[in-house]
């Protein structure tokens, strides 16, 4: 809704002046305009930045604190005025806003939602306190994204104690549930005397401080009337300064805009049925069924990347909660949904948790006999293993005592962190009488007996195997863990051996290289990780030497750059094999709710973490990684991330550097009644093919290319793109002027509707600027700048849908220059007329043939087998460049089928039928077979667009 504003008549306006009022204009920026009080900025630098909404304003960073001391005098009604924006919002923030010394006010926004503190003392001196919050439980104004979208918000707190009323106004409006009417009047006090000091932004201590810009603060010692803050959202809208004659003619009230574009509604709209399996919550399709039926990925032929590694819980994924008097068929359940993931989805076979072995009855009759005979049947598919080493039972090689002497706390002395008073120190450093926490000094003797009983385990299984092992993972979380300094100063045995270790490096080291350390890493952070890797090698050398593993790649679980509990990764690295020549870091990211994505709650992390380690990685010379990924496992469905959100993160991971993912679903829980139903969370194990297939049409960019990187020669994981709510990733290739691009616009719950399904981006690199769409479900361009005079931009991932993947289509479109193969092909863009360079919100891009060549061009499509017998037609977008007739050569598996012909359209159309002999071009499909589909230009004439192959 977009309405005029008529004029504004001055006539027998009211006057009603603010208290104090910052502009931020001019060079007495720091003053306010109507008392010339002063911002206090605690001594550090304000950032004050030009072309604002309403001109000049303040960015507040994250060493910012308390903007704004001033000493209020009003016991009886305060209005705030003021404007913000979260340019690029640091995740978990509690932004603290206005509030008083005594509390008697507060207010803050944070990811759950609004906080409206306010403390009255009423005539008998008694104080009541109201904690008004409003969730971000719905949507437009009452859900996060609303604010957290790049855009300037107007915000109004109103507060009367004389008559118990409390306001929260958002962009010219007072939404349902933003206002409360108090049960008891008095005055805004919490103590006596009613001295108080109003303050904006508080410490980072606690990341209590605001983050973002700030404008326009207006202070009033009154509850002032709707229409004046209202007229000054109007003049905020249109770029002007704020007056403050209150016309008494209202009728030009009417013209104020409220929705700007955004849903009226703001209750909450529940889920999305399309980001669920068919049925929710009562699906009945099995996990093979759904398998069956999801459009294939529609990997690049020929492609080289790393399949995927299966970390999703085989036994329960195949039933075994819910089939427990049955257990067979979850074992055959496992098995198909292995058969399908590695034939049509490019992940690994795996043999889950190799202590089972241990189990001679599972290893002959159950879930192992049946995934060693699976991997024995297809020795050509990649198999893959992973060890637990805090699960081993030291007792199936002699011992007496079941556990791993990793964990044991019954060690002699020398293996635990001691204090100089002969304490022993726990992990934080506090005494205790029992051994607590292993030491990075303990020996390796009794930790290699770990590693002979995973070898014993491997032994059982490798004797069944016939056939190669790629891939060992070690999920491996045990101590000791990354402690602080301080703490390992306490054990003088540790100072010795740190010492003794350090001169017999100085030995080892050529003087060339002697003085080399990773950034920001102290000489405790890499010794703890040099001797956490000897611990783990001590333990991994044990199996790994086996003879049937001597081409077997062994990564670990979590080991990464990451800022917090993680080991240096210049030496923590070494445990894993190299891969393509560099090591792969193995982060979790693990968002598990949909506002989890940017940042991390605990142990669960989102892109931060991911952005942060892997600038430490790139550094290191390991261009690529290969995350544990999972999108939630919440038995509730409706709390874990959905597919959209989840399917563009990952195609941002995969620019950032993911060659392949762990993809991970854990099942926690002791019943069948709280275990995840995996017919709820089948729809995980495709989203990573999804994204990874797409990576498989810039492979070069991917394996060869990197990121690029800033003035100081960190790399760039992320541009901003015009909302905060888009993360935006770019990769080069190594060697011409090529870029991919990847982002998505990321919800905070999984309302529908919360974000739109598509909005603009803008982005700045390398002295380019683009602008173009991005979708919930990712968005991944390429930019091409080598191919001729002209840029030339395309899609690869249109084909992509939002929800679930039952709902896809099942019809195949081809984007015209997305080809497997071609030759003679150019390829060319157009954009809408006057567009300005780099703007690719409106444009198209063709193949044409090589001057006087003939183009030919190839497609593999494979319709799923449930389909069954079909008749397909073909459709393809195409003009002739000059009138001419001209057309395509159709040919399937090599047969041809006949001719789309006599095209003789300027313009782009569809044809369906040849344009010569008024016949369609169909051919029959007996479902479940992979094809190819041949186009060969009849002349040169023809430009291509888009291909479509539509089931009848």
């Amino acid at each position: 809704m977009v309405l005029v504003w008529p004029a504004v008549p001055q006539l027998c306006a009211q006057s009603i002046r603010p208290l104090a009022h910052w502009t931020f204009e001019g060079n007495s920026w720091t003053e306010d305009a109507a008392g010339g009080k002063k911002i206090i900025s605690s001594g550090k630098l304000l950032h004050k930045q030009t072309e604002g909404r309403v001109g000049e304003y303040l960015r507040l960073d994250k060493t910012q604190s308390d903007l704004l001391r001033l000493p209020i005098h009003t016991t009886e009604a305060l209005t705030i005025e003021f404007m913000f924006r979260f340019p690029q919002y640091d995740y978990n923030r509690f932004n603290r806003l206005f509030y008083f010394s005594d509390y008697s006010l507060f207010t803050t926004i944070y990811q759950e939602g609004w906080q409206f503190i306010t403390k009255v003392m009423d005539e008998n001196g008694q104080v009541h306190t109201d904690d008004m919050r409003i969730p971000f439980d719905g949507l437009g104004k009452r859900n996060f994204g609303y604010y957290f979208d790049g855009n300037w918000h107007h915000v109004v707190i109103k507060f009367d104690a004389r008559k118990g009323v409390k306001e929260l106004w958002v962009d010219g409006e007072l939404p349902d549930g933003f206002s409360k009417q108090l049960p008891y009047t008095g005055k805004i006090c919490a103590q006596t005397p009613c001295q108080k000091t109003l303050y904006f932004s508080h410490t980072p201590a606690f990341k209590a401080n605001f983050v973002g810009d700030l404008d326009e603060i207006v202070i009033f010692d009154r509850f002032v009337p709707p229409a004046l803050h209202q007229l000054h959202y109007f003049q905020m809208r249109n770029g002007r300064a704020y007056t403050f004659e209150l016309p008494t003619d209202t009728d030009w009230q009417s013209g104020i805009d409220l929705d700007q574009g955004n849903p009226p509604d703001d209750r909450p709209s529940g889920i999305d049925p399309r980001e669920f399996a068919p049925g929710h919550p009562q699906v009945k399709a099995s996990p093979v069924n759904q398998l069956a039926a999801f459009p294939l990925p529609r990997y690049k032929a020929g492609h080289s990347l790393m399949p995927n590694f299966n970390w999703m819980g085989m036994r329960y994924f195949g039933g075994l909660m819910l089939y427990r008097s049955d257990p067979r068929r979850a074992i055959d359940a496992s098995v198909a949904i292995q058969k399908e993931l590695a034939l049509n989805w490019n992940y690994m076979l795996v043999i889950q948790n190799t202590k089972i072995a241990r189990d001679q009855q599972d290893l002959e009759r159950g879930f192992f006999s049946a995934w060693i005979d699976l991997a024995n049947r297809y020795p050509d598919l990649p198999l893959g293993m992973t060890t637990f080493w805090p699960q081993i039972h030291l007792t199936d090689i002699g011992e007496a005592d079941h556990r791993p002497y990793i964990v044991r706390n019954n060690l002699p002395d020398f293996y635990y962190l001691k204090s100089s008073s002969g304490e022993f120190l726990t992990r934080d450093g506090r005494s205790v009488r029992m051994p607590s926490a292993i030491s990075p000094a303990a020996p390796e003797e009794l930790i290699i007996k770990d590693g002979m009983a995973q070898r014993h385990y491997l032994q059982k299984i490798l004797s069944r195997l016939h056939r190669p092992v790629q891939l060992i993972n070690e999920n491996g979380e045990v101590p000791p863990w990354p402690y602080r300094e301080e703490v390992l100063k306490k054990d003088p045995r540790l100072l010795r051996a740190k010492l003794e270790y350090e001169r017999e490096k100085e030995d080892d080291t050529p003087p060339e290289i002697a003085t080399r350390t990773a950034p920001g890493a102290s000489d405790w952070d890499l010794y703890q990780a040099v001797q956490k890797t000897r611990l783990r090698k001590a333990y991994r050398d044990q199996f790994m030497s086996l003879p049937e593993l001597k081409q077997t790649l062994f990564t670990w679980y979590g080991v990464d750059g990451g800022p917090i509990d993680r080991f240096e990764w210049t030496e923590a690295r070494k445990i894993h094999t190299p891969i393509r020549g560099q090591y792969y870091a193995t982060p979790d990211f693990y968002p598990r709710w949909p506002d989890n994505w940017r940042s991390w709650k605990g142990a669960f992390r989102g892109l931060d973490w991911i952005v942060q380690s892997r600038k430490k990685e790139i550094l290191a010379g390991d261009r690529l990684f290969s995350p544990f990924v999972a999108a939630g496992w919440d038995k509730d469905p409706e709390k874990n991330i959905r597919p959209s959100q989840w399917l563009g993160l990952l195609k941002v991971l995969n620019v950032m550097g993911a060659e392949f993912f762990y993809t991970g679903f854990f099942n926690v829980g002791n019943n069948e009644t709280i275990f995840p139903d995996p017919h709820h969370y089948t729809w995980q194990a495709v989203m990573p093919a999804y994204a990874q297939a797409i990576a498989s049409r810039y492979e070069e960019e991917l394996l060869e290319g990197n990121l690029l990187t800033d003035e100081s020669g960190m790399p760039i994981l992320e541009y901003w793109a015009g909302d905060p709510r888009v993360p935006l990733s770019i990769r080069k290739h190594a060697n011409k002027s090529r870029y991919v691009l990847a982002a998505t616009i990321q919800p905070n719950s999984n309302l529908k509707g919360v974000v739109p399904d598509s909005t603009r981006a803008r982005v700045e690199f390398n002295g380019r600027v683009l602008t173009f769409w991005v979708r919930r479900q990712g968005s991944v361009y390429v930019y091409d700048e080598s191919m001729g005079r002209e840029p030339v931009f395309y899609q690869l991932d249109g084909w992509h849908e939002t929800g679930h993947p039952w709902w896809w289509s099942k019809d195949f479109s081809f984007e015209a220059e997305v080809y497997d193969f071609a030759y003679n092909a150019s390829m060319h863009t157009e954009v809408a007329p006057n567009a300005p360079r780099g703007d690719y919100t409106n444009f198209v891009t063709y193949v044409s043939s090589i001057k006087r060549r003939r183009a030919h061009l190839q497609y593999t499509f494979e319709p799923r087998a449930e389909a069954g017998n079909a008749t397909y037609s073909l459709y393809i977008r195409a003009r002739s460049v000059s009138g001419k007739p001209t057309g395509v050569k159709v040919a399937v598996d090599r047969r041809q089928v006949g001719y789309l012909t006599c095209i003789r359209d300027k313009n782009w159309r569809w044809y369906k039928l040849s344009q010569c002999s008024q016949l369609p071009l169909r051919f029959e499909d007996e479902g479940g077979q992979a094809h190819l589909l041949e186009l060969s230009f009849v002349n040169t004439a023809l430009e291509l667009d888009q291909i479509k192959i539509v089931k009848q």
